[in-house]
């Protein structure tokens, strides 16, 4: 009788149920309706220290086992722990200063987006309505962390979540797929590139058979030569780009095909996370621009590592 005195006291007793919404307001009024069964108990000081007359004790061990038996209870403590999570989402969407998602039918337009668990994030906008991002950048200059920052907005936003941006709105999606720092899959027995292959057979499937799908994929094709990686990139963006339902968050290295992707139109964009360099030393803004990065840094990692010095004395 304790605890559910003490959720009355804590949750109940002073709730608004006119602010909530129809079906939760039902389970907001089965909370209050068990409550008020259990009235005359939570309300004997005696009974809460054990100090109650034997009948009062029968009496609620009847309540208790009906209450067991027709569900009433257990229906209480469903709606409760429904009530319990909201209320901690809640709670963290106001302390994080989350907000509400729209969904439009195809334009991504998120203002200050960022990741959460960074402190201190630099924030960035996305404007598109083309199916197919590319996006480029120098190592370590955060595109995997962009594509995680957007993903979760996605994955919250799909849940009925506030998420972490000042501004989003974005397509439904029937199929979300992530694939970030792709691997071999030792126990099936696929390569780092058959199972680049498989990921994208799964993905272009199920946009062949209607499904609004986002996908997010991180070097693409970066599991084989760059020779037949290139040929396939070509193909794959282009092919991509008939899929109007869908969209495609596509990170690379290959600078060398900008002119190729300068040509595919309006359906594919490109942007970069920037970088400069300081003396000597790379230093990353981690701001999103519209455009094409072909910075290599790569081999000044490589040479500020001392490996240079060390494997050419």
């Amino acid at each position: 009788m304790f605890v559910i005195k003490q959720l009355s006291n804590c949750y109940f007793s002073n709730i608004r149920i006119d602010l909530y919404k129809h079906d939760f307001r039902e389970k907001l009024k089965h909370q209050l309706f068990t409550i008020n069964l259990f009235k005359k108990f939570i309300e004997d000081e005696n009974i809460l220290f054990g100090n109650g007359k034997t009948k009062l004790y029968i009496d609620l061990l009847r309540l208790i086992y009906s209450t067991s038996l027709d569900g009433t209870l257990k229906t209480f403590w469903n709606n409760f722990f429904h009530f319990d999570a909201y209320l901690s989402v809640a709670e963290t969407s106001i302390k994080l200063n989350f907000k509400p998602v729209s969904f439009s039918e195809n334009q991504f337009d998120i203002e200050n987006l960022y990741h959460p668990l960074i402190s201190n994030p630099v924030k960035n906008s996305l404007n598109t309505t083309s199916n197919v991002i590319l996006l480029t950048g120098a190592n370590m200059s955060g595109k995997s962390t962009f594509f995680k920052a957007l993903s979760i907005c996605i994955y919250l936003g799909h849940l009925g979540f506030r998420v972490p941006a000042q501004k989003c709105s974005i397509p439904y999606f029937d199929d979300i797929n992530i694939f970030l720092n792709s691997k071999d899959d030792l126990e099936s027995g696929f390569s780092q590139f058959m199972f680049e292959l498989n990921n994208l057979k799964q993905i272009v499937v199920n946009a062949e058979n209607g499904q609004h799908v986002y996908a997010v994929i991180d070097e693409m094709f970066s599991g084989t030569n760059i020779d037949d990686a290139s040929d396939m990139f070509e193909i794959t963006i282009k092919g991509l780009t008939k899929y109007r339902h869908c969209y495609f968050f596509i990170s690379t290295h290959f600078s060398h095909l900008e002119s190729f992707v300068l040509s595919c139109g309006k359906n594919v964009s490109t942007y970069f996370l920037d970088a400069k360099m300081e003396n000597q030393q790379p230093v990353y803004t981690f701001e999103l621009k519209k455009g094409w990065s072909d910075q290599k840094l790569g081999k000044i990692l490589f040479e500020n590592h001392g490996l240079g010095k060390l494997l050419t004395t």
